[in-house]
Formats: C-alpha cells, sequence, structure tokens
C-alpha cells in the first residue's frame, strides 16, 4: 500500500490530477494507493509501503518525519519539508530566469511581479530569479511593482495591484510565479 498525502493548501486541481497519475502507475504495479488530505490516516496506515507528499505546511513536514521515523520510505514532492526528507522540486529558477530575459530582450522597461506567498521556499526562489536576472541586465526592480499573495489565490495580489495602478505605478510586463496568478490576471 502506497499513500498520498495532499495538503488542502496545495493546489487542488493539480495535486488530484497528479493523484490520478500515482494511482494508474501503482494500479500497473500492482500495488493500491491511498489518497488523502487527512495526514492522520498514514501514521498508523498498516502495511503502507511508502509515502508521497505534496504539501508546504508545517503538517506536511511533521507527517513526513512520523512516517520516516517508522523507516518507510517518504518523498517529498515540490518543497523541502525538512533536510533529512528527500525532495523532488521543479527547475522553477531557470524558467523565470529565462522568461525575465525574455521580456527584457522584447523591450519591456518596467516589470512587475506576481508572487505567491513569502513563506514558501519555491516562491522565494522565484522572486531571486527574477531579480538576479533584472539585477544581471541592468534594470532595477521597483519593489512597489513587486506584489505577493497570502496563499495561491490571486485576489489579495490583484487587489495590491489595483493598488499600484491607482497609485499611478504603470509597467510594460509582469512576471506571475504561477499559471493561476496569470489567469487571473489576465481575466482582471
Amino acid at each position: 500500500m502506497f499513500g498520498l498525502f495532499l495538503d488542502s493548501a496545495y493546489n487542488r486541481c493539480l495535486g488530484y490530477s497528479l493523484s490520478r497519475g500515482a494511482g494508474l502507475q501503482a494500479l500497473l504495479m500492482g500495488h493500491p494507493l491511498t489518497v488523502s488530505e487527512d495526514s492522520t490516516i498514514f501514521t498508523e496506515m498498516p502495511g503502507l509501503a511508502g509515502l508521497l507528499i505534496f504539501s508546504y505546511s508545517q503538517e506536511g513536514a511533521d507527517l513526513a518525519i512520523r512516517v520516516r521515523d517508522q523507516k518507510i520510505p517518504v518523498i517529498s514532492m515540490d518543497a523541502v519539508l525538512d533536510d533529512s526528507i528527500p525532495a523532488v522540486l521543479n527547475a522553477c529558477e531557470d524558467c523565470f530566469r529565462r522568461l525575465t530575459d525574455l521580456l527584457i530582450e522584447s523591450g519591456h522597461q518596467r516589470i512587475a511581479y506576481l508572487g505567491g506567498p513569502t513563506s514558501f521556499a519555491q516562491s522565494r526562489l522565484r522572486l531571486r530569479a527574477f531579480r538576479e536576472t533584472m539585477a544581471a541586465r541592468g534594470r532595477p526592480v521597483d519593489e512597489s511593482l513587486v506584489v505577493h499573495t497570502e496563499a495561491w489565490l490571486a485576489s489579495n495580489a490583484l487587489q495590491n495591484l489595483t493598488t499600484c495602478f491607482d497609485a499611478g505605478k504603470d509597467f510594460d510586463a509582469i512576471v506571475c510565479a504561477n499559471d493561476g496568478l496569470a489567469v487571473n490576471f489576465i481575466a482582471w
């Protein structure tokens, strides 16, 4: 039996899409898969052979450590939960460097940044890549155009962007930290 923990704060569309893929793989390999947003079921699950964790929270980190301490393999997906837990991360920094370079090469001068929560490591890496690329290309970052969300929801960030517009802060391009923020910005 394998487990897949999806933190309730995780992007559910992406999480459940991934769980369907993981479930199919487990089925093809002849192993059942349990998917849950309830972390407590995994700490006492009989026959648990391994656990994938999609979480950015302390709850996910605590679960990873408890299961690891039971000598059950644990892998964190998309977040470093603890230095002792293996993690599979995306190469977001390179993508954000390339995106920022593309906007600069296209002639954009004042580039805004719409980012995720600063408590999330991947969000900080994406912002760092944006800042480093701007600096390497001799472009100043206007801090009033760097806006973050409280969670991976666009409503808070879009309100902050409205404040930028109302204050006369002009920008001619925007880098969004994920596709959900970009879609919401376009719809805005």
